[in-house]
């Protein structure tokens, strides 16, 4: 079986028929007509199960070393899967990712920045460090990978006041 860890969904997909193997035995039909694929996955099939937020917040504690390219909970440790070349180097220097434009984050909301990172090209960089001065203002930024140059990073703001990122 071939899960996909989507710290970023709010919810849990799986097909139909998987759903007696995880407990689940009554679904509620779907509004949604149809799904866009994204950050190039054109179509479901890949994974047979998408673990959103509602179902890892019910875990033990885990995390994601993304070093050793291993996904911990609890005491099981499982290996992730990537598609990128095992003898690549991974280069863990890290590299700046700063706001392109003044932006407004209003209270209670997520917004895409636009941002730009101070390498140029189309090397895939992995954000899950944040500036203390955001963690400072209680903005959280979600982890994700981007491309070098420019880019979009979703940011959250769970205050009750607008900030402003520049």
């Amino acid at each position: 079986m071939l899960a996909l860890i989507d710290t970023g969904a709010a919810i849990t997909m799986t097909s139909q028929d998987m759903t007696p193997l995880l407990g689940v035995f009554h679904l509620q039909p779907s509004p949604i007509p149809c799904a866009i694929g994204m950050s190039g996955v054109a179509s479901v099939g890949a994974y047979n199960i998408i673990l959103g937020n509602d179902f890892l917040r019910l875990l033990p504690k885990w995390h994601i070393d993304y070093i050793k390219k291993i996904f911990c909970c609890g005491d099981v440790t499982l290996g992730i899967m990537t598609s990128a070349l095992e003898h690549a180097k991974n280069d863990t220097t890290p590299i700046t990712v700063r706001a392109a434009q003044t932006t407004i984050l209003k209270p209670s909301t997520e917004t895409f920045v636009e941002c730009v990172t101070q390498r140029h090209g189309r090397t895939p960089l992995m954000l899950f460090n944040q500036d203390p001065r955001i963690i400072g203002r209680h903005l959280m930024v979600a982890p994700a990978v981007i491309s070098s140059g420019p880019c979009h990073v979703l940011v959250t703001n769970p205050t009750k006041k607008t900030e402003i990122i520049y």
